[in-house]
């Protein structure tokens, strides 16, 4: 993940904190500005939330189509999406192509790379997940020179926040979008990680904590070893996973960014900067881990971002470990490759690229420790919930409750003058979740491969929801009903939804596609409107419910109305009596005193088709006169009801 050099890490939301604010006569440090403005950000995402949704857009943005076999390829839509309440866009910045595709994300430079791992090539039926993946990282001034300040000869300032996002593929997944996604999540839930279906945020459950080591015997008595952590600096240690049970650590929240040019022999690498070190305790010694990154995003002025560690599928390098140390002189070391093919295949791709445009990123880590007995990594790899492992040098000890996911990252702020403290506090106790990366996911579409005959076909169903914005919502819904599952409205229950139209005033129920189990009783009501959606809205009786009642019945109310949809009903058998959607054309109920109820079981009503969708139920006893005056009005409600559709 991108790092800032920052002095600490404090967002705790159960502190229900809304800001920062300064006060006069006090130092203003870097953590209060950056978590104020977090308060504020977050407070905006979640607003955000709570008006989109988990995840929705107002136009095509995202949408999934025109897929190939060979190769594996879709476009992506140009537009917007929404993800955990975070705006991610297609198409609006210079440079990039609308729609993009597939293989060419204007988030993902490298995903044509050798070694990186796409979805296989179906050879029978089967049905594929595209889902979006969303997060933020920091952009440094070493990865967009504009932002640095000629002024101060060279010297970085702050850095800038950029969302990212990619779209990926899970092959072999459920038929249906809720299961497909359902079955995305599972694993991640069974190592008790958790995800958040009302914001779309996918949470490790891998705790930190932190411990100090014993107080060795010293060697001048006058000058004991004290408790806690024994550097001399003010320090924000950094501790990274980067497999599910290793990790890495460093000083200064691991800051440095580097770019640098590197030519592979071998298992060996050779590292030149073209951005050097700018003070000595940034030089990489022997010993140490180095972490060297592809591009993974290009911004407008055509500066690249580098592709990050977020989880397991997304972002990362390779590592290597400093063989012989940085000479300031030649602005060179070496280093032994974990993965020397990997390497290869990043600089092979910057085969392209003109010469004096050709680097890759560098970032220094403390490997923890010696490796483990047989093991071949260039991390500390971890047990959860065994002893604590010292981070060497610093007296302080960090010790897992389980494995995490690949990018989380924790930001421990250790200070010489409190020693035996660091923050957040929750290090010492109960042990504190990472610090980031916050990461958001929704599905997209489903991709179905199937045959007919001996040709596989393919077709992408859309898994993606969508809203009107405020100046284009046509008003004409009082109150909407959904089911839960298949649409979400303002009520669950089409008897709720009338109940809360305002008594003695017009109104319209417009009932949302799905399924309704219940029976719905209106009593003293008048002028309203009940709308489904055609063969998508099915009303039928509640399970168990054997009894021959009527779905709709009406007591004392006039102009009881359905709206327009040029669709056929959907007839849903079920237990006792049942419609694919009730509406009447118009029905107006005898007045106070009498009661009128459609029933199935009883013969007092005769049902008709009216239109192209409703069945309306007729009373014998009504006079050829108010049933002329009442079917001419019906007409008229019927046209309006159309018209404002």
């Amino acid at each position: 993940m991108a790092t800032q050099d920052i002095s600490r890490h404090l967002y705790q939301p159960e502190k229900h904190y809304s800001g920062a604010r300064s006060q006069k006569g006090r130092v203003i440090l870097d953590s209060d500005f950056n978590e104020g403005e977090i308060l504020d950000d977050e407070s905006q995402r979640l607003v955000v939330v709570d008006v989109v949704g988990r995840h929705g857009s107002p136009n095509l943005g995202y949408s999934i189509g025109n897929v190939t076999k060979v190769p594996y390829d879709f476009t992506i839509g140009s537009g917007t999406y929404y993800l955990g309440g975070m705006r991610h866009e297609i198409g609006s910045s210079p440079g990039t192509t609308a729609p993009q595709t597939f293989r060419k994300q204007s988030n993902w430079l490298q995903s044509n790379r050798p070694g990186v791992t796409l979805p296989s090539q179906p050879v029978g039926p089967r049905n594929d997940l595209v889902y979006l993946v969303g997060w933020e990282q920091p952009v440094s001034a070493t990865e967009d020179g504009e932002l640095l300040e000629a002024a101060l000869s060279g010297l970085d300032t702050s850095d800038r926040m950029r969302r990212m996002d990619r779209v990926l593929v899970a092959t072999g997944t459920a038929g249906t979008c809720a299961a497909a996604f359902e079955g995305f999540v599972g694993p991640f839930i069974a190592l008790n990680h958790s995800y958040d279906w009302a914001s779309g945020e996918l949470k490790s459950g891998a705790r930190l904590t932190v411990s100090f080591e014993a107080v060795p015997t010293p060697d001048d008595l006058c000058s004991p070893a004290g408790n806690g952590y024994r550097g001399h600096e003010n320090q924000a240690i950094r501790i990274q996973l980067f497999a599910p049970n290793m990790y890495l650590w460093s000083y200064d929240n691991a800051a440095p960014l580097f770019r640098v040019r590197a030519s592979v022999t071998g298992s060996e690498v050779t590292v030149e900067f073209m951005t050097a070190p700018w003070q000595q305790e940034q030089f990489p010694l022997k010993g140490q881990v180095l972490e060297i990154l592809p591009w993974g995003a290009q911004i407008a002025n055509g500066e690249r971002v580098a592709d990050h560690r977020i989880d397991a599928n997304i972002g990362g390098g390779v590592l290597a470990r400093v063989t012989t140390s940085y000479n300031p002189r030649t602005k060179t070391l070496k280093a032994s490759i974990e993965d020397a093919a990997l390497l290869t295949n990043m600089l092979t791709w910057l085969g392209p690229i003109p010469e004096a445009d050709r680097f890759l990123y560098l970032r220094v880590w403390n490997p923890g420790g010696p490796k483990p007995e047989g093991v071949d990594t260039y991390g500390t790899v971890f047990v959860p919930n065994d002893p604590a492992v010292a981070l060497p040098g610093t007296g302080i000890k960090v010790a897992f409750n389980q494995v995490g996911i690949v990018g989380d990252y924790w930001i421990v702020a250790a200070r010489p003058n409190t020693p035996e403290e660091v923050v957040p506090w929750a290090l010492k106790s109960t042990g504190a979740a990472p610090s980031g990366p916050r990461r958001f996911y929704c599905p997209l579409a489903i991709v179905r491969w199937t045959l007919a005959g001996e040709v596989l076909q393919v077709a992408a169903e859309s898994c993606r929801r969508t809203f009107r914005p405020l100046t284009r919502l046509s008003g004409c819904c009082s109150v909407t009903v959904g089911d839960g599952a298949t649409s979400h409205g303002d009520y669950t229950s089409i008897q709720q939804a009338i109940l809360a139209l305002p008594p003695n005033e017009p109104g319209k129920v417009c009932v949302l596609p799905g399924v309704y189990e219940e029976r719905v009783h209106v009593v003293g009501r008048r002028n309203i409107v009940v709308e489904g959606c055609g063969p998508r809205t099915i009303l039928r009786s509640p399970p168990g419910d054997t009894l021959s009642k009527a779905i709709f019945t009406l007591e004392r109310c006039d102009d009881i109305q359905r709206g327009a949809s040029p669709s056929r009903p959907s007839v849903s058998s079920g237990s006792g009596s049942s419609a694919g959607w009730w509406p009447a054309a118009r029905r107006r109920c005898p007045r106070r005193g009498s009661r009128s109820r459609t029933s199935s079981s009883r013969p007092r009503a005769t049902p008709r088709r009216i239109g192209r969708r409703s069945t309306t139920w007729r009373s014998r006893t009504t006079s050829p006169r108010s049933r002329s005056a009442r079917s001419a009005r019906s007409v008229r409600s019927i046209s309006r009801s159309s018209a404002a559709s």
